[in-house]
């Protein structure tokens, strides 16, 4: 029987009875218009004093689109969900409820202080139009916050008689900080915001706050319990969105009439009021406070719903109050967050309140909608009033959308933020993880034992789920089996799974009939020496359901049976699950094996669990003295080369085993690898496999040759997975959060690949035809400056493909393949080099375009666009239905204009020409092929041997090291780029600032880097006035000076008076002279791209002679 808790636990209830659609809308209303309009106006302006009415709008949108999300979500289970708590409990971990709740509970309250600060800034407008009183809003803030949580105690905190003792206590801190107000005027105004950057996008941040008003809603019960159809839940929830940016924009729109209103002032509607007349904005601010009062109040009660859901639901908080002295404190979480927005108010910016709101509600917005970005169904009901489109775009945008928001929280905000959510996270880990587990157990175990909450490890433990009671005998036999090898218990676990939004208690009765059907099966069985535990589980899912065990449990080895397709179709999905979120060991069982095991057969694939497989093996025969026969099949015919590797192959995993008694080695040569083991296992007791693995992490999977094999075998099968060490699990866990979203490929479509694979790294006539074609066409529009003709050479050229080859090569260790594909790549670059040279010394001399030398300083941005462009072809070529992208990446690649350029070089003689293209398709090479191989290996292609990794590693690892190598010149170009441009810019703005408006006009500045050192600065200047020698000298000093290098320094001064006609005309065209301009040697000066510098303004100049 499970432990009762250590406290009493009582139930909280609800305030508020049945609203009706109207009540809904209004009180939608006071989060919405009262918020982000009535006290937030002022704030906006000041945030932004320009653009408003547009921050309005946008937030408006924002919004609309969550409200989109939530609305499927809302439809689909507002009978179950009726909190955004609610539906995170469906979608998030239990962590993330309680992280996501935390933070709820710290946004509403810090939405209540907001409140209090907007009825503080209004008080303070009426005292000081009535009795000229300026009191610090920061400190009446402070008390106003005391006085309304005093106000609510009784109500909000249950704390019965001690009302008037609160109300009292606040009221005279009030009173004294008013009459300190009064005696001490505030001289300065206090910060309402810290500082940012993008003023405009801030201000969008916290009228966001607008959210509020649908977690307002949903704080309520539904219409008088009826089900409210999707047309009403999007008028409730967005009319006061729609109707809060309306005003939003109408009286920012009204106060750019007024812009002295808005200048320093919070409440400059109020002020506004009171243009109109005094008795205007008396009641306008009264309407404010009443508004904010109300507000108050609602946030409030969501907070404290917030914390009871934790404390019914999750069991999180301590259902107590505090005794102090005879007084009736609230208990933790209330005290606790009480005092820490105090802490806010009196050391924070104003709204740093209101950071701490969005964050809360956006944060629990992607908890909900972060994890259906990577389903590929919502999970929801297949039959809901409501289906959004093009699953999961809406999930995507709306977490995509709170992230971009939440990433302009000001400093201060997320500092608070992260305080709050780490005095959350302590409190978890020191007392509400501990407290959960034992509630939570209570709520969904049926049979076994809640455990205690510092549980001492006995022994070893082998958990047993069983998902068909009928077929159960196989996996429970099993387990008992592995269980009396390893000495330690068996726990057989079986889910009952809830359907959305249910309560477990709803299926506690059906839930002791299945305990009682499995306690019985299990005694039918009668197994011998093992400690035998049997437990029901309610779970929204059973996967989910499982894994709490596992981790409750401390379980050490687990133990399916076999999925089947046919009968249990979402076995496969539940241990693909498990297996790829927990390090311990897996065994997955088809048919029930003998009471006596002799003869084991342990078939070798080269997966990391062979050894694993082999060690379970000698234990199973150990007490009977039988053998156990470690298999392999190599394909191909037997040649001496091929049977030194096998046995090597077959001897490196031998060599991991502590010692090989009981192993016998036996090796054949067959194509039929599945047949083969089918065949071997006549005559075996049971065959033991290691689990399929791949990729470059070698992460495990279910699916290939053993759960072939499995599933055809008659014979008794255990699948195994081996305990993982906690460096490895962490790299897989890693990883599978990084690539379960990405398709997995079938035998089939691995097949396809590899044959169109081999088939690209020949090159036939085709390949030689199409890349002599694109060489050509390449090399005319690099001479002839044009990007077009150049992009239709990428289209063409099919170099791409070997590349892939070399790649593809790599991540399975086919030397073959290397090889064809590298023989092939080094072909097509010397054909398309000899066509590019051949064509520059036949033809007319060609000078050399910005085409040409663009390509010949790469730099580390070039090695980054390879880099991308090898990876996205790799996922191309591994998906059928993406071969329209190929062309794309063939030419983000751009392969061959490189190799024309290399040929005009060799033509012309430019050896730095050629040297500097050269580099630029060296590195695209080297990147394409790192990065494809990579995709490759990532999408699970992967050597048939395990020894053959090596092979993998060392050739990515000689690829790394081109590429490091590379990147030695990429780095000193890109560095000497960047300070060329930094020079340039520097140049440009000293002649700009040396030459005011009214004395001339400069344009033209061309700044070349010479080739033997030194700069040569060239200009045009429209002199206003006189521009003489001196001043030249003097600039060229300057020049000289700032950069470290001699300047060469050219001033065409063109002596011009500027005139401005306002009846237009002809704009007269200056006749440009030379005077006093110094004539530098440019003899050794280059041809290089110039830069300009600003157009001439459209005003009338005219010349003087």
């Amino acid at each position: 029987m499970p432990k009762e808790p250590d406290q009493k636990h009582v139930s909280h209830t609800r305030t508020g009875n049945v609203w009706r659609l109207p009540e809904k809308v209004a009180l939608g209303l006071v989060a919405t218009v009262g918020m982000a309009v009535l006290v937030l106006i002022g704030s906006a302006f000041q945030l932004t004093t320009t653009g408003v009415s547009a921050t309005y709008l946008l937030t408006g949108l924002f919004i609309l689109l969550l409200l989109i999300a939530y609305l499927e979500r809302i439809t689909a289970t507002s009978l179950n969900a009726k909190t955004v708590l609610d539906m995170a409990r469906q979608t998030a971990p239990v962590e993330l409820v309680y992280s996501g709740g935390w933070l709820l509970i710290g946004g509403a309250f810090g939405l209540a202080g907001l409140f209090a600060w907007g009825i503080a800034i209004h008080t303070n407008t009426l005292l000081a139009d009535i009795f000229q009183w300026d009191i610090s809003n920061r400190w009446l803030t402070l008390g106003l916050w005391f006085f309304l949580i005093a106000l609510n105690a009784k109500r909000t905190f249950r704390l019965p008689g001690q009302q008037t003792i609160a109300v009292g206590a606040s009221v005279l801190f009030l009173t004294i900080i008013i009459v300190w107000g009064i005696l001490h005027p505030a001289t300065a105004a206090s910060r309402i915001y810290a500082e940012f950057d993008n003023l405009q996008l801030n201000a969008v941040v916290y009228l966001s706050l607008m959210l509020w008003g649908m977690l307002f809603v949903l704080d309520k019960q539904p219409f008088g319990g009826t089900k409210a159809t999707p047309k009403h839940w999007f008028y409730i929830l967005a009319f006061p969105v729609i109707l809060g940016t309306l005003l939003g924009i109408t009286a920012s729109l009204a106060l750019f009439l007024f812009p002295d209103l808005t200048k320093g002032n919070l409440t400059p509607l109020a002020s506004l009021g009171q243009q109109a007349s005094f008795l205007v904005g008396l009641v306008y601010v009264f309407l404010v406070i009443w508004v904010a009062w109300y507000g108050f109040k609602h946030a409030i009660s969501i907070g404290n719903n917030l914390i009871a859901a934790l404390t019914e639901t999750e069991f999180f908080l301590p259902d107590q109050t505090l005794k102090v002295k005879g007084l009736m404190l609230p208990h933790f979480p209330h005290s606790l967050i009480i005092g820490f927005i105090a802490l806010v108010i009196i050391l924070t910016p104003n709204l740093t309140l209101g950071g701490l709101a969005i964050a809360g509600v956006l944060a629990i917005t992607l908890f909900i909608f972060a994890p259906e970005v990577f389903r590929s169904e919502p999970s929801l009901p297949e039959k809901r009033p409501f289906k959004l489109p093009l699953h999961p775009l809406f999930p995507a945008t709306a977490s995509l959308a709170s992230v971009v928001v939440l990433a302009f929280l000001p400093l201060w905000d997320w500092v608070i933020t992260i305080l709050w959510l780490a005095l959350g996270v302590l409190y978890y880990f020191t007392s509400a993880r501990k407290r959960t587990i034992i509630h939570h157990q209570q709520d969904v175990l049926v049979g076994g034992e809640a455990l205690p909450v510092a549980k001492t490890r006995q022994n070893y433990m082998v958990l047993v789920y069983v998902d068909d009671l009928e077929n159960a005998a196989a996996i429970i036999r099993s387990g008992a089996i592995i269980a009396r090898l390893k000495q330690g218990r068996l726990l057989v676990l079986l889910v009952l799974e809830l359907t959305s939004g249910a309560a477990p208690e709803n299926k506690r009765e059906e839930a002791e009939q299945l305990r009682q059907s499995l306690a019985d099966k299990i005694e039918q069985l009668a197994i011998p020496d093992v400690p035998v535990e049997s437990m029901v589980r309610i779970s929204h899912k059973t996967a989910v359901g499982i894994r709490d065990t596992i981790w409750e449990d401390d379980a050490d080895y687990i133990v399916f049976s076999a999925p089947d397709p046919q009968k249990r179709p979402q076995q496969k999905e539940i241990i693909k699950y498990i297996i790829n979120i927990i390090p311990d060991e897996v065994a997955i069982v088809t048919h029930s094996p003998s009471e006596t095991i002799a003869n084991v057969l342990v078939p070798l694939y080269g997966s990391s669990h062979d050894t694993a497989a082999l060690k379970l093996a000698q234990e199973l025969v150990r007490e009977t003295g039988g053998k156990v026969t470690a298999f392999y099949q190599s394909p191909g015919k037997l040649t001496n080369q091929r049977q030194k590797e096998a046995q090597s192959f077959v001897q490196s995993i031998l060599d991991q085993l502590d010692n090989t008694q009981n192993i016998e080695e036996k090796i054949i040569f067959n194509t039929k690898i599945e047949q083969g083991v089918l065949d071997e296992a006549v005559d075996k007791d049971m065959i033991i496999m290691g689990l399929r693995t791949e990729g470059i992490f070698r992460q495990t999977q279910l699916n290939g040759r053993p759960l072939n094999v499995a599933q055809k075998s008659s014979t008794p099968t255990l699948l195994i997975k081996r305990e993982e060490g906690a460096v490895q699990y962490a790299v897989n866990r890693t990883i599978g959060l990084l690539t379960n979203w990405l398709p997995d490929l079938t035998a089939k479509d691995r097949s396809v690949v590899g044959l169109d694979m081999r088939h690209k790294a020949v090159g036939d006539a085709d390949f030689y035809v199409l890349l002599s074609l694109a060489a050509a066409i390449a090399y005319f529009g690099l001479v002839q400056d044009s990007t077009a003709v150049i992009i239709g050479a990428m289209l063409i050229a099919p170099l791409m493909n070997p590349m892939m080859a070399i790649a593809f090569g790599i991540s399975v260790s086919n030397f073959k393949l290397i090889g064809a594909g590298a023989n092939t790549t080094l072909r097509g670059i010397i054909a398309a080099i000899a066509i590019a040279t051949l064509l520059t010394i036949f033809l007319p001399p060609q000078p050399a375009t910005d085409q040409i030398l663009s390509r010949t300083q790469p730099t580390y941005l070039d090695l980054l666009v390879a880099l991308f462009s090898g990876a996205a072809g790799a996922y191309a070529m591994t998906r059928v239905n993406l071969a329209g992208a190929i062309p794309g990446v063939a030419i983000a690649a751009a392969l061959v204009p490189p190799l024309g350029v290399v040929g005009y070089g060799l033509g012309t003689g430019r050896l730095d020409i050629a040297g500097g293209a050269l580099l630029l398709f060296v590195t695209n090479l080297a990147a394409i092929v790192l990065a494809a191989a990579l995709v490759f290996l990532v999408m699970g292609f992967q050597p048939r041997q395990d020894m053959a990794y090596k092979d993998v590693w060392h050739n990515l690892r000689k690829v790394l090291t081109a590429i490091l190598i590379i990147s030695i010149p990429l780095l000193l170009t890109s560095v000497r780029s960047a300070k060329q441009s930094n020079t340039e810019l520097t140049v440009t703005s000293i002649i700009q600032q040396s030459i005011s408006p009214d004395e001339g006009e400069v344009t033209n500045i061309i700044i070349d880097k010479q080739r033997f050192g030194g700069l040569y600065v060239s200009f045009v200047l429209y002199a206003y006035q006189g521009y003489s020698q001196e001043d030249i000298n003097q600039l060229q000093k300057q020049l000289s000076q700032t950069t470290g290098e001699t300047v060469t320094l050219q001033v065409t001064t063109i002596n011009a008076t500027l005139s401005v006609i306002n009846t237009g005309g002809g704009i007269p065209t200056p006749t440009p002279f030379l005077v006093d301009a110094p004539t530098p040697d440019l003899t050794a000066v280059p041809p290089i791209t110039r830069t300009r510098g600003p157009t001439r303004p459209t005003a009338v100049s005219t010349p003087t002679p």
